[in-house]
């Protein structure tokens, strides 16, 4: 077998110059590819309700006496996405045996010196108070609600309790 050294060498040089012009110029010869991907996502709506404080105390009143509606309940979304309408409802008045009115507990958005407001039923009822949509820099939002209370007369003595529960509307 005869071996041409000329084109042995020809061979080498040209390899070891493919080489040094791909290390040189490499930015310019190579070729990226590229694609996109699309991403997405839903976020649910949610929110949150969390009554502050969790008890309220009329005190120790008379029967046929009235509180006006100033017991404040701050109403919060704590984390939630979305605003939502305030929703209540409650339970009769009871002590043992003995038991008055719902509606005798009133509500208002706003504080009141006079026994006004709308009573409150067993039925969640919508009070058109909104709490805000929170974000990101404003993860908790809030709104207030105040309750007023009115004991019919000839009330029997006793500590009387209630449930009101609050809702929101999403």
């Amino acid at each position: 077998m005869k071996y041409n050294i000329k084109t042995k060498y020809m061979v080498y040089l040209a390899a070891v110059t493919s080489l040094f012009s791909a290390i040189l110029f490499g930015s310019s010869m190579a070729f990226a590819a590229s694609s996109n991907v699309a991403a997405s996502v839903s976020i649910s709506a949610v929110c949150y309700t969390s009554a502050t404080p969790n008890s309220i105390s009329f005190g120790t009143m008379s029967p046929n006496t009235n509180v006006p509606t100033n017991v404040l309940v701050t109403d919060q979304d704590v984390g939630g996405n979305v605003g939502s309408y305030l929703y209540i409802s409650g339970s009769s008045w009871s002590s043992g045996s003995n038991s008055f009115g719902i509606s005798n507990t009133t509500w208002d958005s706003s504080s009141q010196s006079t026994y006004t407001g709308t009573g409150l039923s067993s039925t969640a009822s919508n009070t058109a108070i909104l709490i805000p949509s929170p974000s990101i820099s404003t993860p908790t939002t809030s709104n207030d609600i105040y309750f007023g209370l009115a004991i019919p007369s000839a009330t029997p003595a006793g500590t009387y309790t209630q449930t009101i529960t609050f809702e929101n509307s999403c």
